[in-house]
């Protein structure tokens, strides 16, 4: 995914409950490091971390070094 997809929203096409936003990208050297607010509070939110090779019989490892929420 390109840098041009940040910002990007969309309803969920399977539940009317599920909105997605993109909020970042890979890097080139396939590090994710960034922090994000929210335009507004929210009373449930959820991390969606998909790694995805389905399509393509990809193999890969996700290292999570940290997550932190704070309100």
């Amino acid at each position: 995914m390109d840098q041009s997809q940040i910002g990007r929203r969309r309803q969920h096409p399977l539940s009317d409950l599920i909105s997605e936003e993109v909020v970042v990208t890979l890097r080139s050297d396939g590090r994710l490091d960034f922090a994000h607010s929210l335009d507004r509070p929210l009373e449930t939110l959820a991390i969606w971390l998909s790694s995805d090779g389905d399509d393509t019989g990809s193999t890969f490892t996700v290292l999570i070094e940290e997550i932190e929420l704070r309100k």
